[in-house]
């Protein structure tokens, strides 16, 4: 955490204020912003704006902000991101979600009885509060930790929940972060303490039957999170163009993309044909691809002046361990 993001009893507040009672789509809000005033010391925060939520997502890196789009390309119908692992028992992450009324929800048993299970509770952040039993006196209680990216997906036989925790490389989950004024403060312990924080997360989740992954952004090829990038930009733009004649301009791309026709040729011969504007065409291009209504390969550049390639490997595909649910 920064400097104004330690553990303390006006942090804590501030945690379950934005957590309590859980909110969804364009209501939820973060535990920790992507601001410079709450992200972790040297890190990346930012915001994304998501058409689906309806929200800005708040990230605190640049792999997170690749993983929070390949989440949504892959269809997700909600996500929770910086939520609050609760440090006392309580129900799952699908209380209260919508799509998942009526099923029965599992329990988990909060994360100090979890440490205590591990051995691990002396690691366990916690602080000192107001006892309001005993005017006067104060209490400790554990302070909540953080998830990064908690992923909903409403596929058949009923929605779900996957935990993405994010780092940089593989490596990163064995290590502490040592970035800023934390260089001066690790020691002997602190690679323990970062394991023992990982199992934590990972066995409540496993408590409701929620897998936590572990996802590296050297594991997300560089064009793929190239292309998510600059094709979700497009996600929110409105063309000028009515449904029928959308559907006919992809099929058209489609048949010109087999024929080797670099894209811009298209675009301008759909100018010269039915009018309309250059942005128009594009708006309709990019949504196509990211919709998956057309089949382009994201492992290499999308250049708007050369052909396309024909989609040969699915994204989805090849990450579909990170969005499977639990087994239980």
């Amino acid at each position: 955490m920064g400097r104004n993001t330690r553990p303390s009893a006006a942090r804590e507040k501030t945690i379950r204020n934005r957590q309590e009672p859980m909110r969804w789509g364009s209501a939820y809000i973060p535990g920790q912003l992507g601001t410079k005033a709450e992200a972790p010391d040297e890190s990346r925060p930012g915001t994304i704006w998501s058409q689906e939520l309806q929200r800005l997502v708040h990230v605190m890196s640049d792999p997170e902000r690749i993983a929070v789009l390949l989440g949504l390309y892959a269809g997700a119908k909600e996500l929770h991101e910086s939520s609050m692992l609760h440090p006392g028992p309580g129900p799952g992450p699908l209380i209260g979600y919508p799509a998942a009324h009526g099923l029965q929800i599992l329990s988990h048993r909060g994360t100090i009885q979890i440490a205590e299970h591990l051995g691990v509770i002396k690691w366990h952040p916690s602080i000192r509060v107001p006892d309001p039993n005993r005017p006067g006196h104060t209490k400790w209680i554990g302070f909540p930790l953080l998830n990064d990216l908690l992923w909903y997906f409403d596929s058949p036989p009923q929605p779900y929940c996957v935990n993405w925790t994010v780092k940089d490389t593989p490596e990163d989950f064995q290590r502490p972060f040592a970035g800023g004024f934390l260089k001066k403060r690790l020691g002997p312990n602190a690679v323990d303490d970062v394991l023992a924080r990982h199992a934590v997360e990972e066995m409540l989740f496993r408590d409701v039957d929620v897998p936590t992954i572990k996802v590296s952004g050297t594991d997300i090829p560089r064009h793929v999170g190239l292309n998510l990038r600059a094709l979700y930009k497009w996600q929110s733009q409105k063309a000028d163009m009515q449904d029928d004649q959308r559907d006919d301009v992809i099929e058209i791309l489609r048949a010109r993309m087999q024929m080797g026709v670099p894209v811009f040729e298209t675009l301008r011969h759909f100018m010269n044909r039915y009018g309309g504007t250059y942005y128009d065409y594009q708006v309709v291009f990019n949504q196509a691809i990211w919709q998956r209504k057309l089949d382009v390969d994201l492992w290499t550049p999308i250049n708007m002046d050369q052909p396309l390639r024909p989609g040969s490997k699915d994204v989805l595909q090849h990450f579909a361990a990170w969005f499977q649910r639990g087994v239980k």
